[in-house]
């Protein structure tokens, strides 16, 4: 829902991790235990916006809506 919301402000955050034994190339390859934090991770995890060019007004447009996602919830 915050990747949603972020891109509708026009903030490019994306989903970034998936968890090796979960992947397309692994999931037959790994036979080994549940990794249930692997998997809880994964989905909570983004990325948002940070490289050098980025200026200390938009980091803080970032934080600004990412608080306003979280105090309307």
């Amino acid at each position: 829902e915050l990747i949603m919301y972020l891109k509708e402000t026009g903030i490019n955050a994306v989903f970034h991790y998936q968890s090796l034994h979960t992947s397309p190339f692994y999931i037959n390859k790994y036979k080994g235990k549940d990794l249930s934090w692997s998997i809880k991770y994964s989905e909570c995890l983004l990325r948002l916006p940070f490289y050098f060019e980025l200026k200390m007004k938009e980091i803080d447009f970032i934080c600004r809506h990412i608080n306003m996602f979280y105090n309307s919830q």
